[in-house]
Protein backbone atom coordinates (compact mmCIF):
# COMPACT_ATOMS: atom_id res chain seq x y z
CA UNK A 1 0.00 0.00 0.00
CA UNK A 2 1.50 3.39 -0.99
CA UNK A 3 2.17 5.85 2.06
CA UNK A 4 1.31 9.56 1.19
CA UNK A 5 3.90 11.92 3.27
CA UNK A 6 2.38 14.96 4.75
CA UNK A 7 4.45 17.12 6.04
CA UNK A 8 2.62 20.09 7.00
CA UNK A 9 0.55 17.40 9.28
CA UNK A 10 3.33 16.52 11.11
CA UNK A 11 4.36 20.33 11.19
CA UNK A 12 1.09 21.30 12.32
CA UNK A 13 0.95 17.96 15.07
CA UNK A 14 3.88 19.24 16.65
CA UNK A 15 2.55 22.71 17.25
CA UNK A 16 -0.34 20.93 18.02
CA UNK A 17 1.56 19.31 21.07
CA UNK A 18 3.14 22.41 22.14
CA UNK A 19 -0.29 24.28 22.49
CA UNK A 20 -1.62 21.21 25.03
CA UNK A 21 1.96 21.87 26.72
CA UNK A 22 1.65 25.33 27.05
CA UNK A 23 -2.13 24.71 27.97
CA UNK A 24 -1.48 22.75 31.25
CA UNK A 25 1.40 25.52 32.10
CA UNK A 26 -1.64 27.60 32.07
CA UNK A 27 -3.62 25.77 34.01
CA UNK A 28 -1.06 25.66 36.68
CA UNK A 29 0.44 29.25 37.12
CA UNK A 30 -2.36 31.44 35.72
CA UNK A 31 -5.75 29.62 35.99
CA UNK A 32 -7.34 33.52 35.83
CA UNK A 33 -6.93 33.19 31.89
CA UNK A 34 -10.11 30.69 32.19
CA UNK A 35 -12.07 33.06 34.01
CA UNK A 36 -14.11 35.26 31.37
CA UNK A 37 -15.41 37.92 34.19
CA UNK A 38 -13.00 41.12 33.22
CA UNK A 39 -13.87 42.15 36.83
CA UNK A 40 -12.13 39.44 38.37
CA UNK A 41 -8.90 40.18 37.18
CA UNK A 42 -9.23 43.72 38.08
CA UNK A 43 -9.11 42.27 42.00
CA UNK A 44 -7.01 39.30 41.13
CA UNK A 45 -3.30 39.28 42.64
CA UNK A 46 -1.66 39.13 39.78
CA UNK A 47 -1.44 42.13 37.60
CA UNK A 48 -3.03 44.02 34.61
CA UNK A 49 -0.97 42.30 31.76
CA UNK A 50 -2.61 39.08 32.79
CA UNK A 51 -5.82 40.24 31.68
CA UNK A 52 -4.76 42.04 28.80
CA UNK A 53 -3.13 38.72 27.34
CA UNK A 54 -6.51 36.72 28.76
CA UNK A 55 -8.77 39.41 26.83
CA UNK A 56 -6.47 38.91 23.25
CA UNK A 57 -5.66 36.27 20.71
CA UNK A 58 -2.61 35.14 22.18
CA UNK A 59 -5.11 32.40 23.89
CA UNK A 60 -5.19 30.70 20.92
CA UNK A 61 -1.92 29.05 22.33
CA UNK A 62 -3.61 27.67 25.49
CA UNK A 63 -6.59 26.43 24.30
CA UNK A 64 -5.70 22.67 24.43
CA UNK A 65 -9.02 21.30 23.59
CA UNK A 66 -8.58 23.09 20.16
CA UNK A 67 -5.58 20.87 19.75
CA UNK A 68 -6.78 17.79 20.81
CA UNK A 69 -9.99 17.94 18.24
CA UNK A 70 -6.90 18.58 15.67
CA UNK A 71 -5.24 15.81 16.99
CA UNK A 72 -8.69 13.60 16.39
CA UNK A 73 -9.42 15.18 12.82
CA UNK A 74 -5.75 14.28 10.85
CA UNK A 75 -5.63 11.23 13.18
CA UNK A 76 -8.58 9.98 11.08
CA UNK A 77 -7.55 11.67 7.86
CA UNK A 78 -3.82 9.93 8.09
CA UNK A 79 -5.31 6.88 9.40
CA UNK A 80 -7.50 6.08 6.71
CA UNK A 81 -6.13 8.42 3.22
CA UNK A 82 -4.01 5.49 2.19
CA UNK A 83 -7.21 2.79 1.56
CA UNK A 84 -9.01 5.44 -0.51
CA UNK A 85 -6.62 4.65 -3.10
CA UNK A 86 -6.49 0.93 -2.72
CA UNK A 87 -8.05 -1.97 -4.87
CA UNK A 88 -11.19 -3.12 -3.28
CA UNK A 89 -9.19 -7.04 -3.04
CA UNK A 90 -7.06 -5.56 -0.94
CA UNK A 91 -8.78 -3.63 1.57
CA UNK A 92 -10.34 -6.12 4.12
CA UNK A 93 -6.44 -7.71 4.73
CA UNK A 94 -5.26 -3.96 5.49
CA UNK A 95 -7.92 -2.79 7.23
CA UNK A 96 -7.48 -6.17 9.53
CA UNK A 97 -3.88 -5.81 9.63
CA UNK A 98 -5.21 -2.10 11.32
CA UNK A 99 -7.48 -2.73 13.50
CA UNK A 100 -5.04 -5.75 14.79
CA UNK A 101 -1.80 -3.65 15.69
CA UNK A 102 -3.81 -0.17 16.75
CA UNK A 103 -3.76 -0.96 20.44
CA UNK A 104 -0.61 -1.79 20.74
CA UNK A 105 0.93 0.89 18.63
CA UNK A 106 -0.53 2.83 21.77
CA UNK A 107 -0.49 0.90 24.78
CA UNK A 108 3.40 0.31 24.58
CA UNK A 109 4.42 4.06 24.52
CA UNK A 110 1.26 4.98 27.00
CA UNK A 111 2.31 2.43 29.62
CA UNK A 112 6.01 3.07 29.11
CA UNK A 113 5.02 6.92 30.44
CA UNK A 114 2.98 5.25 33.09
CA UNK A 115 5.68 2.86 34.20
CA UNK A 116 7.96 5.93 34.08
CA UNK A 117 5.58 8.22 36.54
CA UNK A 118 4.79 5.01 38.84
CA UNK A 119 9.18 5.07 39.44
CA UNK A 120 9.08 8.87 39.90
CA UNK A 121 6.53 8.52 42.48
CA UNK A 122 8.12 6.06 44.22
CA UNK A 123 11.60 7.96 44.13
CA UNK A 124 9.65 10.98 45.24
CA UNK A 125 10.55 12.93 42.13
CA UNK A 126 7.07 14.81 41.86
CA UNK A 127 6.97 18.01 43.35
CA UNK A 128 3.42 18.82 41.99
CA UNK A 129 2.16 18.75 45.38
CA UNK A 130 4.51 20.70 47.52
CA UNK A 131 3.87 23.09 44.91
CA UNK A 132 -0.03 23.10 46.47
CA UNK A 133 1.08 23.02 49.71
CA UNK A 134 3.24 25.87 49.06
CA UNK A 135 0.53 28.47 48.37
CA UNK A 136 -3.53 28.39 48.09
CA UNK A 137 -3.19 29.89 44.61
CA UNK A 138 -2.89 26.44 43.39
CA UNK A 139 -5.60 24.66 45.21
CA UNK A 140 -8.43 23.29 43.36
CA UNK A 141 -6.67 24.01 40.33
CA UNK A 142 -5.25 21.50 37.23
CA UNK A 143 -2.09 20.81 39.33
CA UNK A 144 -3.81 19.91 42.39
CA UNK A 145 -5.74 16.87 40.80
CA UNK A 146 -2.06 15.68 39.91
CA UNK A 147 0.14 12.52 41.89
CA UNK A 148 -1.96 12.73 45.11
CA UNK A 149 -2.21 9.29 45.42
CA UNK A 150 -0.14 6.70 47.02
CA UNK A 151 2.02 4.33 43.94
CA UNK A 152 0.29 1.22 43.26
CA UNK A 153 2.21 -1.29 41.21
CA UNK A 154 -0.81 -3.21 40.61
CA UNK A 155 -2.84 -0.60 39.63
CA UNK A 156 -0.27 0.79 37.16
CA UNK A 157 -0.23 -2.24 35.68
CA UNK A 158 -3.66 -2.27 35.34
CA UNK A 159 -3.98 1.17 33.75
CA UNK A 160 -1.37 0.14 31.31
CA UNK A 161 -3.54 -2.88 29.74
CA UNK A 162 -6.73 -1.62 30.44
CA UNK A 163 -7.68 1.43 32.52
CA UNK A 164 -6.36 3.92 29.56
CA UNK A 165 -8.41 3.06 26.86
CA UNK A 166 -11.33 0.95 28.16
CA UNK A 167 -11.96 2.49 32.29
CA UNK A 168 -9.92 5.98 32.25
CA UNK A 169 -9.79 7.15 35.95
CA UNK A 170 -9.51 10.83 36.48
CA UNK A 171 -8.15 9.92 39.34
CA UNK A 172 -5.52 7.25 39.63
CA UNK A 173 -4.15 7.35 36.25
CA UNK A 174 -0.31 8.10 36.52
CA UNK A 175 -0.50 10.94 33.51
CA UNK A 176 -3.46 12.73 33.23
CA UNK A 177 -2.77 13.53 29.19
CA UNK A 178 -3.80 9.74 28.18
CA UNK A 179 -7.64 10.74 28.69
CA UNK A 180 -7.47 11.25 24.97
CA UNK A 181 -6.17 7.89 24.18
CA UNK A 182 -9.78 5.71 24.86
CA UNK A 183 -11.10 8.13 22.40
CA UNK A 184 -7.88 7.94 19.84
CA UNK A 185 -8.28 4.36 19.74
CA UNK A 186 -12.35 3.74 19.28
CA UNK A 187 -11.91 6.83 16.29
CA UNK A 188 -9.38 4.59 14.98
CA UNK A 189 -11.65 1.48 15.25
CA UNK A 190 -14.56 3.65 14.48
CA UNK A 191 -12.90 5.08 11.21
CA UNK A 192 -11.62 1.55 9.95
CA UNK A 193 -15.19 -0.64 10.44
CA UNK A 194 -16.56 2.81 8.78
CA UNK A 195 -14.07 2.39 5.54
CA UNK A 196 -16.11 -0.84 5.03
CA UNK A 197 -19.80 0.73 4.70
CA UNK A 198 -18.65 3.70 2.93
CA UNK A 199 -15.78 2.09 0.32
CA UNK A 200 -17.18 3.12 -3.09
CA UNK A 201 -20.24 3.01 -2.02
CA UNK A 202 -22.55 5.63 -3.41
CA UNK A 203 -24.82 6.89 -0.96
CA UNK A 204 -22.29 7.44 1.52
CA UNK A 205 -22.95 10.74 1.88
CA UNK A 206 -26.10 9.76 3.43
CA UNK A 207 -24.36 7.17 5.94
CA UNK A 208 -21.90 10.41 6.92
CA UNK A 209 -25.28 12.64 7.75
CA UNK A 210 -26.31 9.40 10.08
CA UNK A 211 -22.87 9.45 11.51
CA UNK A 212 -23.34 13.01 12.61
CA UNK A 213 -26.15 13.11 13.66
CA UNK A 214 -25.62 10.75 15.80
CA UNK A 215 -22.01 12.13 17.21
CA UNK A 216 -24.36 15.34 17.88
CA UNK A 217 -27.05 13.34 19.75
CA UNK A 218 -24.82 11.96 22.14
CA UNK A 219 -22.79 15.26 22.41
CA UNK A 220 -19.15 13.35 21.33
CA UNK A 221 -16.67 15.38 20.60
CA UNK A 222 -13.90 12.89 19.65
CA UNK A 223 -17.08 10.86 17.95
CA UNK A 224 -17.78 13.85 15.65
CA UNK A 225 -13.49 15.00 15.01
CA UNK A 226 -13.36 11.46 13.85
CA UNK A 227 -16.41 11.51 11.89
CA UNK A 228 -15.00 15.34 10.27
CA UNK A 229 -11.61 13.59 9.58
CA UNK A 230 -12.44 10.71 7.49
CA UNK A 231 -15.21 12.60 5.32
CA UNK A 232 -11.90 15.29 4.66
CA UNK A 233 -9.49 12.16 4.09
CA UNK A 234 -12.71 10.77 1.52
CA UNK A 235 -13.41 13.99 -0.20
CA UNK A 236 -8.89 14.47 -0.71
CA UNK A 237 -8.01 11.30 -1.24
CA UNK A 238 -10.79 9.03 -3.03
CA UNK A 239 -10.69 8.94 -6.73
CA UNK A 240 -14.26 7.39 -7.46
CA UNK A 241 -15.58 10.00 -6.09
CA UNK A 242 -17.97 11.94 -9.01
CA UNK A 243 -20.78 13.23 -7.76
CA UNK A 244 -21.34 16.60 -9.41
CA UNK A 245 -22.28 18.45 -5.40
CA UNK A 246 -18.58 17.65 -4.55
CA UNK A 247 -17.13 18.39 -8.06
CA UNK A 248 -18.30 22.08 -7.46
CA UNK A 249 -16.55 22.25 -4.02
CA UNK A 250 -13.83 20.63 -5.45
CA UNK A 251 -14.22 23.58 -8.39
CA UNK A 252 -14.83 26.53 -5.58
CA UNK A 253 -11.56 25.36 -3.46
CA UNK A 254 -9.36 25.21 -6.43
CA UNK A 255 -10.87 28.81 -7.45
CA UNK A 256 -10.21 30.35 -3.60
CA UNK A 257 -7.04 28.87 -3.09
CA UNK A 258 -5.37 30.45 -6.21
CA UNK A 259 -5.84 33.52 -4.53
CA UNK A 260 -3.04 34.68 -2.99
CA UNK A 261 -2.66 34.38 0.74
CA UNK A 262 -6.47 34.27 0.96
CA UNK A 263 -6.38 30.95 2.97
CA UNK A 264 -3.71 32.52 5.43
CA UNK A 265 -5.86 35.49 5.97
CA UNK A 266 -9.43 32.82 6.70
CA UNK A 267 -6.86 31.06 9.26
CA UNK A 268 -6.62 34.45 11.03
CA UNK A 269 -10.33 35.14 10.80
CA UNK A 270 -10.21 31.56 12.37
CA UNK A 271 -7.84 32.12 15.25
CA UNK A 272 -9.68 35.57 16.21
CA UNK A 273 -12.56 33.13 16.39
CA UNK A 274 -11.45 30.78 18.39
CA UNK A 275 -10.04 33.41 20.80
CA UNK A 276 -13.63 35.84 20.95
CA UNK A 277 -15.81 33.86 19.76
CA UNK A 278 -19.00 31.86 22.06
CA UNK A 279 -18.92 28.21 22.81
CA UNK A 280 -21.44 25.99 21.53
CA UNK A 281 -21.51 22.60 21.34
CA UNK A 282 -19.14 21.38 18.08
CA UNK A 283 -17.92 25.12 17.78
CA UNK A 284 -14.02 23.80 18.72
CA UNK A 285 -14.15 20.96 15.91
CA UNK A 286 -15.33 22.96 13.35
CA UNK A 287 -12.67 25.60 13.99
CA UNK A 288 -10.21 22.94 14.23
CA UNK A 289 -11.79 21.17 10.75
CA UNK A 290 -10.78 24.46 9.19
CA UNK A 291 -7.45 24.66 10.66
CA UNK A 292 -6.33 21.53 9.20
CA UNK A 293 -8.28 22.59 5.93
CA UNK A 294 -6.68 25.02 5.40
CA UNK A 295 -3.04 23.77 6.78
CA UNK A 296 -3.58 21.10 4.28
CA UNK A 297 -4.69 23.15 1.21
CA UNK A 298 -2.83 26.08 1.75
CA UNK A 299 0.07 26.43 -0.15
CA UNK A 300 1.93 29.06 2.18
CA UNK A 301 0.63 27.54 5.36
CA UNK A 302 2.10 24.17 3.94
CA UNK A 303 5.35 25.09 3.23
CA UNK A 304 4.99 27.27 6.82
CA UNK A 305 3.90 24.05 8.56
CA UNK A 306 6.72 21.82 6.24
CA UNK A 307 9.95 23.62 7.81
CA UNK A 308 12.22 21.00 9.53
CA UNK A 309 11.96 21.95 12.86
CA UNK A 310 8.09 21.50 12.60
CA UNK A 311 8.36 18.69 10.77
CA UNK A 312 11.01 16.99 13.66
CA UNK A 313 8.61 18.25 16.23
CA UNK A 314 5.90 16.51 14.57
CA UNK A 315 7.73 13.22 14.47
CA UNK A 316 8.42 13.45 18.39
CA UNK A 317 4.94 14.95 19.08
CA UNK A 318 3.55 11.81 20.49
CA UNK A 319 6.31 11.45 22.94
CA UNK A 320 6.08 15.31 23.60
CA UNK A 321 2.57 14.66 24.72
CA UNK A 322 2.73 11.39 26.86
CA UNK A 323 5.67 12.80 29.17
CA UNK A 324 4.87 16.80 29.30
CA UNK A 325 2.68 16.30 32.36
CA UNK A 326 5.33 14.14 34.08
CA UNK A 327 8.07 16.94 33.37
CA UNK A 328 5.36 19.53 34.40
CA UNK A 329 4.94 18.09 37.72
CA UNK A 330 8.80 17.07 38.26
CA UNK A 331 10.73 19.38 36.63
CA UNK A 332 8.54 22.65 36.39
CA UNK A 333 7.17 22.58 39.86
CA UNK A 334 10.46 22.00 41.43
CA UNK A 335 11.90 25.11 39.77
CA UNK A 336 9.32 27.03 40.50
CA UNK A 337 9.95 26.46 44.05
CA UNK A 338 13.48 27.12 43.99
CA UNK A 339 13.86 29.78 41.56
CA UNK A 340 13.56 32.98 43.80
CA UNK A 341 12.88 36.09 41.52
CA UNK A 342 9.42 37.72 40.64
CA UNK A 343 6.45 35.74 39.44
CA UNK A 344 5.82 36.63 35.40
CA UNK A 345 10.00 36.21 34.98
CA UNK A 346 10.33 33.18 37.08
CA UNK A 347 7.36 31.98 34.98
CA UNK A 348 8.26 32.64 31.61
CA UNK A 349 12.15 30.81 32.55
CA UNK A 350 10.73 27.70 34.09
CA UNK A 351 8.39 27.21 30.67
CA UNK A 352 11.52 27.60 28.50
CA UNK A 353 13.76 25.61 30.50
CA UNK A 354 10.85 22.73 30.88
CA UNK A 355 10.29 23.12 26.73
CA UNK A 356 13.87 22.63 26.17
CA UNK A 357 14.07 19.64 28.34
CA UNK A 358 10.75 18.55 26.91
CA UNK A 359 12.15 18.16 23.15
CA UNK A 360 15.37 16.43 24.56
CA UNK A 361 13.51 13.86 25.98
CA UNK A 362 11.28 13.60 23.61
CA UNK A 363 13.42 12.92 20.99
CA UNK A 364 14.91 10.00 23.18
CA UNK A 365 11.70 8.76 23.85
CA UNK A 366 10.87 8.51 20.23
CA UNK A 367 13.72 6.35 19.56
CA UNK A 368 13.93 3.95 22.30
CA UNK A 369 10.31 4.04 23.16
CA UNK A 370 7.87 5.14 19.73
CA UNK A 371 9.69 3.74 17.29
CA UNK A 372 9.93 0.44 18.45
CA UNK A 373 6.25 0.21 19.60
CA UNK A 374 5.91 0.84 16.06
CA UNK A 375 7.83 -1.74 14.63
CA UNK A 376 6.45 -4.78 18.08
CA UNK A 377 2.82 -3.13 16.88
CA UNK A 378 3.51 -4.10 12.89
CA UNK A 379 5.02 -7.69 13.82
CA UNK A 380 1.91 -8.65 15.99
CA UNK A 381 -0.76 -7.41 13.37
CA UNK A 382 1.43 -9.40 10.99
CA UNK A 383 1.31 -12.34 13.26
CA UNK A 384 -2.45 -11.98 12.99
CA UNK A 385 -3.14 -11.26 9.77
CA UNK A 386 -1.21 -13.60 7.84
CA UNK A 387 0.45 -11.73 4.28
Amino acid sequence: MKKIKLEQFEGLRGVAAVIVFLSHIQKTFFPEYDIVTIAFFKEHLFNKYFAVIAQSFITIFFKGHIAVNIFWIMSAYVLTKNFFTIEIEKLTKQLQLAICKRYFRLMIPAGASILIAYLMMKLNLFYDQNLVESSHLFQNNWIGYQYFYEPDFYVAVRTIFWNTFFDYNTGVNYNSSLWTLGPEFFGSLFCFFSLFLIYKNNNRFYIYLLLIAVAVLYKSNWLLSFIFGLILSDYDNSSFTEGSFVNKIKIIEIKVFRIHFLPVILLGVVVVMIAFGGRFFGATILESLIIVFLVLKSKYLTSFFSRRFFVWLGKVSFSFYLIHVLVICSFTCFLYLNIDMAETPKVILITLLSFILLLFLSHVYTKIVDENAIKVANKIGNFFVKR
